[in-house]
């Protein structure tokens, strides 16, 4: 259920970020955690992109209770699942419950290949907050060329 990954997402980052330190802007160029990109390199999207921008709003709420679907497809271009996107935004609780009801349809053995626009920021995120801890070494994170290119590296 979207709403209720909606507030699990929002409860684990406010409790963590109250006992995160702040960032020191001295430090080198590192990767976090199992992530292969450097974080300057995911700083960079994460600022650069509107989908990645989680305080842009990209739809108006204001007339309308739905701003977009959000669908995760096979390889096929055969619909699994959809979400019904309900905010103002490309919000990540979106894709996570997505992901959870995929795995919770697949048997334990299988692995999934994701190729998002913002996979990069959804990895990130999973792995700095723990979202889809129990799935998370059976999904490899991929992105398109054209978000590739922004990354400029």
């Amino acid at each position: 259920d979207a709403e209720a990954m909606e507030k699990h997402v929002e409860f684990i980052r406010s409790k963590r970020a109250r006992s995160i330190k702040k960032p020191n802007t001295e430090e080198p160029d590192h990767f976090e955690g199992s992530l292969r990109v450097p974080k300057s390199v995911l700083d960079g999207c994460e600022a650069g992109f509107t989908a990645a921008d989680s305080r842009r709003d990209k739809a108006s709420t204001q007339f309308f209770d739905d701003t977009a679907l959000m669908a995760l497809l096979c390889r096929h271009d055969v619909v699994l699942f959809i979400a019904n996107m309900r905010s103002a935004g490309e919000k990540q609780h979106y894709v996570i419950v997505l992901l959870e009801t995929l795995f919770q349809h697949l048997p334990l053995p299988y692995r999934v290949r994701l190729l998002y626009d913002i996979g990069c920021q959804t990895e990130r995120s999973c792995i700095k907050w723990n979202f889809l801890d129990c799935y998370i070494e059976r999904i490899s994170f991929g992105i398109s060329v054209f978000h590739a290119i922004r990354h400029q590296w």
